[in-house]
């Protein structure tokens, strides 16, 4: 079977490793799928290329308007929702598996992902998290709101 068959296989196989609270191996799960599905994500980065790609996420971000956003058209392809799912699934683990700091670079990527690649049905969780790390690192507080606000809309 080609990977894209066994999608559903594997996010069930990543939630029953997080249940068994196997987080190491649901995080290199995760990564591994990722890149197969063309996102390469280091384990580790210097602290300043972290807080660059904070930087650039914002940027991309706070160039759009409310109306922009929820314009913003829905991709439905599979391939991009497993990417999304998979993002989702990785951030969950990287709050038991990573530094923090590297927790901050996986959900800017996965919010370029959403950016680039079109909306899906986990966008309004990517939003919702990145305004999180809006927030918490003080880049933009109205903003994070903002995008907050826009993710329950």
């Amino acid at each position: 079977k080609k990977l894209e068959d066994k999608f559903d296989i594997y996010f069930l196989y990543i939630k029953t490793l997080l249940s068994k609270r196997e987080f190491h191996e649901a995080f290199e799960t995760c990564r591994w799928i990722l890149s197969e599905l063309g996102e390469n994500l280091p384990i580790v980065l210097e602290k300043d290329k972290i807080n660059a790609t904070s930087s650039e996420t914002y940027s991309m971000y706070s160039g759009l308007t409310n109306s922009e956003f929820l314009t913003m058209k829905e991709n439905k392809c599979r391939r991009h929702i497993a990417v999304m799912k998979f993002y989702s699934q990785l951030v969950t683990v990287s709050y038991h598996a990573v530094p923090r700091q590297m927790r901050q670079y996986y959900i800017c990527m996965w919010a370029q992902s959403n950016l680039t690649n079109g909306f899906s049905k986990l966008t309004p969780t990517c939003l919702a998290t990145f305004s999180c790390v809006l927030i918490n690192l003080n880049l933009d507080t109205k903003e994070g709101y903002r995008i907050g606000k826009i993710a329950v809309e």
